[in-house]
């Protein structure tokens, strides 16, 4: 019998530690992230979180990342996701991209279309997020 739950735990303590150690960003770009959690229309439930902090976090629905536009070329970024843009917006100071890819393991529909990709582009900054960008940008 001890040796049926030794067994049994070790098993356990194995697969919570191939959870933790598989749990990483869409991407590994950054340093900070913010996270979407269950309700992500809120802004407590967006958060940030440090790249080595990632892992342990749970209930994720989503992701973003910021880096300066000088370190982003859309081009090899669409190349490396084998992204699909879907449309694009003109807000003035930002344009935003919308794409899809199989890459990606986050889903949203907008418009009847599936999103999961949202590229935010600024004058100095460029946000990404999987699947949309939520709160601010």
């Amino acid at each position: 019998m001890l040796k049926k739950v030794s067994v049994i735990i070790a098993s356990l303590i194995v697969v919570m530690c191939l959870f933790i150690a598989n749990r990483m960003p869409v991407l590994d770009r950054a340093n900070e992230y913010e996270i979407y959690l269950e309700n992500y229309s809120t802004t407590e439930q967006i958060k940030k979180v440090k790249k080595e902090d990632y892992k342990f976090i749970l209930g994720v629905k989503g992701e973003s990342f910021s880096l300066k536009n000088e370190n982003f070329c859309l081009d090899e970024f669409v190349k490396e996701l084998d992204l699909h843009i879907v449309y694009e917006e003109n807000l003035g100071e930002v344009v935003c991209y919308y794409g899809y890819s199989k890459k990606v393991k986050y889903l949203e529909s907008i418009d009847g279309n599936l999103i999961n990709v949202h590229i935010a582009v600024r004058n100095e900054c460029v946000k990404i997020g999987f699947p949309i960008i939520y709160g601010s940008f």
